[in-house]
């Protein structure tokens, strides 16, 4: 602690001296990406030297420079530096939701905000993987890391158990349907990174079981998950895909079998009703993991085979194939 403050004292008149320099700097990506790194350095070995009021005046600083339309204009292009500028930029904010200290608990609307309305929109349809795998890091550890801002406890409400009655609902909805937007998306390592986040929110936090998420989010995550296994575009990932949507499936597996999967199957074109019939009927209803998904792996198996078939026919010569 004392060498760390000593450091903070012998670099506090640099740091000083390095925040009108962005301003100077801002349409000049290399030299922006060595002051960013700079502050990203100073954050991870420093942050509680540098303090809350220096931190937000940092952060502050970026935000208002890194506006959605000069990220479009200016920094972000395809293998440009600007957007290394992004990317450490977000990892900077990581570490600050990452704090487990509650000074740095202020920030975070605006964290969220910046990183929703400015960064996300300006890179959501874009190819630039390094930073979108920053960015879902820092939604990600966001969510982690400060669930009570969302969950807030209350023993009142609830004495066995978390309140359940979301808060800031509006920006943990924008946050959920930013990771489903991954997942349609065709970059196998974001979909990887985004499985294992939403699990490890289930496993440590109950996302899954939270009611406003079963209520108006995990049909619609069940849906993409199964369209994109039934489309073989990341069958790589199958077995991790498998095991998330048994996940979603068991918080509530009565409606996953009499609600969700006839809605699934009945919405799928290239398939003649009596198919969809004999496919829903023929689906067995279990409940053990291992079971589950030798029988969701089935499903989509014979789904692929009567859409293949049905294509090779003539029309109106579609007939049930056994």
């Amino acid at each position: 602690k004392k060498s760390k403050t000593l450091l903070y004292q012998a670099t506090s008149s640099f740091i000083l001296e390095a925040i009108p320099l962005v301003h100077t700097y801002i349409t000049q990506p290399d030299i922006l990406d060595v002051l960013m790194g700079f502050f990203y350095t100073i954050f991870k070995s420093l942050l509680s030297e540098v303090g809350p009021a220096l931190t937000e005046q940092i952060t502050q600083t970026f935000m208002s420079l890194l506006t959605r339309e000069h990220l479009e204009e200016t920094i972000l292009q395809e293998d440009g530096v600007g957007n290394k500028v992004v990317e450490k930029f977000l990892n900077l904010l990581q570490l600050l939701v990452q704090d487990c200290r509650n000074v740095e608990k202020p920030f975070l609307p605006v964290i969220i905000s910046f990183t929703m309305k400015q960064i996300y929109p300006a890179i959501s349809n874009k190819e630039l993987p390094e930073v979108k795998l920053s960015l879902y890091s820092l939604l990600f550890q966001l969510l982690l890391n400060n669930w009570r801002y969302f969950y807030p406890a209350n023993v009142l409400v609830h004495m066995d158990g978390d309140n359940d009655t979301v808060e800031h609902q509006e920006e943990f909805t924008s946050i959920m349907e930013a990771f489903g937007q991954a997942f349609i998306q065709s970059d196998i390592t974001i979909f990887r990174q985004n499985l294992v986040s939403l699990e490890t929110l289930d496993e440590k936090k109950k996302l899954f079981s939270r009611l406003n998420f079963k209520a108006t989010m995990r049909q619609p995550f069940l849906q993409v998950l199964l369209q994109v296994l039934t489309q073989k575009s990341h069958t790589l990932l199958q077995d991790e895909m498998c095991s998330c949507i048994y996940r979603l499936a068991s918080v509530d597996f009565m409606s996953f079998y009499t609600e969700f999967l006839p809605k699934f199957i009945g919405n799928i074109e290239g398939l003649t009703e009596e198919q969809k019939i004999v496919i829903v009927d023929e689906y067995k209803i279990v409940e053990d993991i291992p079971s589950f998904i030798q029988n969701l792996i089935q499903l989509v198996a014979d789904l692929r085979y009567y859409l293949i078939v049905n294509a090779t026919l003539p029309p109106h010569s579609v007939k049930l194939t056994a």
